[in-house]
């Protein structure tokens, strides 16, 4: 009898410590609104194919909306391309965009 007194208080002790092991509270984490800023222009702006090869050795700037910058280790840089498709059967020429 006196071991099962010690067992059923090791049972509800590993029962008390799983279920506050599961009942950690949830951070939530909220990212601040970024803009990106490179050559003077801002987010994602609509810019000429020699625009875009002048500006691309530039330094690139991260803001929040509160001005505080971050730093970026590295990027790629891609663009849309705009072409045309034609539908064989009804002839109609439609715009489509390729990512470069």
């Amino acid at each position: 009898m006196k071991h099962f007194k010690y067992l059923a208080v090791l049972l509800l002790s590993v029962v008390s410590l799983t279920v506050a092991a599961q009942t950690k509270p949830v951070v939530k984490f909220k990212p601040p609104p970024l803009s990106s800023i490179i050559g003077g222009y801002k987010d994602s702006a609509i810019i000429s194919v020699a625009e875009a090869e002048r500006i691309i050795g530039e330094k690139i700037y991260i803001v929040d909306n509160k001005k505080v910058g971050y730093s970026i280790s590295s990027y790629q840089f891609a663009y849309r391309k705009l072409g045309v498709t034609e539908d064989e059967q009804t002839g109609k020429i439609s715009p489509t965009f390729t990512l470069q």
